[in-house]
């Protein structure tokens, strides 16, 4: 799913914290994805992040149903543009 920060108060389960901490620092108030985290944690993250959800701290986006029901693929990138370059920062 497509996450954002919302709300970045204390989490008590240290896994979720370091995940917050990581988001934070890495994400900010951008968008982010659960695989880009799981790519950094592994499967635990997805429960770290389920957690955060459930503390209020992000919020997850619904996910984009065509009107025949069928579910849309969204892509997004980041890039930022500055004289004469152009930097994709997303993966």
């Amino acid at each position: 799913g497509i996450y954002e920060l919302k709300n970045a108060k204390n989490v008590r389960d240290p896994k979720a914290r370091e995940l917050l901490e990581f988001i934070r620092e890495t994400y900010g108030t951008l968008p982010f994805c659960s695989r880009w985290l799981v790519k950094k944690f592994g499967t635990r993250a997805l429960i770290s992040l389920k957690n955060l959800e459930t503390a209020g701290v992000v919020y997850q986006f619904d996910q984009l149903i065509e009107k025949s029901k069928s579910p849309v693929a969204q892509t997004e990138a980041t890039i930022i543009i500055s004289e004469g370059k152009v930097e994709v920062v997303t993966d």
